[in-house]
């Protein structure tokens, strides 16, 4: 019984410790580390990260050329979907595959984070997310291995 009792509680340290959240401010272009834990969820470990003050043309202008596989990069920015104005979300990663992952975006002027869909990460492939209201942060968390 201790035996089961001490497992349930590794498991439960262990998935804390592995989940985390990421939090990006508008503006911000970062590159994170990207390793794979034996339950196929990944972790993500701050390499560098920079302002980004203008808006971009569109989610193709940021990243290009392939991605290190233990590298994942993403910026969130404004940018444009055509002639209009959006806020971007855009992830490139050399991991092969998909990763899935969640998302939680706050409104400019609120303070509560709002759950919303994204579509999975392919290993070096802009993905990009976007949004016509104005955003301040958001959140991204629970990175796992995706299938097709």
């Amino acid at each position: 019984m201790k035996k089961l009792i001490f497992t349930a509680i590794l498991t439960t340290f262990v998935s804390i410790a592995f989940s985390q959240d990421i939090t990006l401010k508008i503006g911000t272009e970062a590159t994170y580390r990207i390793a794979k834990t034996p339950d196929k969820k990944f972790t993500l470990t701050l390499v560098d990260t920079q302002a980004i003050d203008q808006p971009v043309s569109s989610g193709m202008d940021l990243f290009k050329g392939k991605v290190d596989s233990n590298l994942m990069k993403i910026a969130f920015v404004k940018g444009k979907f055509g002639d209009r104005p959006a806020i971007l979300l855009v992830i490139k990663t050399g991991q092969p595959g998909m990763i899935k992952y969640s998302a939680k975006i706050k409104y400019a002027g609120r303070s509560k984070f709002v759950s919303t869909d994204v579509n999975p990460i392919i290993g070096n492939v802009n993905t990009t997310e976007m949004w016509q209201n104005e955003l301040s942060e958001i959140v991204l968390s629970d990175f796992e291995e995706g299938h097709f």
